[in-house]
């Protein structure tokens, strides 16, 4: 379900903002940008347990450009993968 309303919401923000017009606004907000720098470390923090995850060095580098450039909607993408992935067995083996 996040994964939907996050999709949805940039969705809908892409149609209704051109991003490049409001960047100049964004970043002379110091708020703003302290989010942004927050937002990131997070994806970088979430990566780094995809790192430990994954074995391919492949699939490394493609969950790196997902979460980089999709942020949240890609971290819940691979947790759903993964949650689907366990079906009966314990929720332990996800952190395994």
């Amino acid at each position: 379900m996040t994964f939907l309303i996050m999709l949805y919401t940039t969705i809908d923000a892409t149609i209704k903002s051109d991003i490049t017009k409001v960047l100049p606004y964004f970043y002379a907000e110091p708020w703003a940008l302290a989010t942004l720098i927050d937002v990131y470390l997070m994806f970088f923090i979430f990566y780094a347990f995809i790192f430990y995850k994954e074995k391919s060095w492949l699939s490394r580098i493609i969950w790196f450009i997902i979460m980089m450039g999709t942020g949240s909607m890609g971290a819940s993408l691979y947790m759903l993968i993964h949650l689907y992935k366990l079906k009966d067995k314990p929720l332990k083996n996800l952190f395994m």
